[in-house]
């Protein structure tokens, strides 16, 4: 029984650094191309679409860390 259970933790702390490096990179890219395009300009909806995208990648980075450099419990 304690086998399974070292196993679990060791399952689901891999688990926990493939998706917050998987959240990372997502979202690392998104702010790249942000950065890269520079100010979004256009038409409201456009603008406002734009800058969703950039506040979601930087979520998505800041989780993506946390997940990944998370102690295991």
């Amino acid at each position: 029984m304690q086998i399974i259970r070292r196993w679990g933790r060791h399952q689901s702390n891999m688990r926990d650094k493939i998706i917050g490096a998987i959240g990372v990179i997502w979202g690392g890219g998104m702010l790249l191309r942000w950065f890269m395009t520079g100010p979004p300009a256009g038409v409201g909806g456009y603008e406002g679409g734009q800058t969703a995208v950039a506040f979601l990648g930087a979520v998505m980075v800041v989780a993506g860390l946390y997940r990944f450099f998370k102690r295991p419990d």
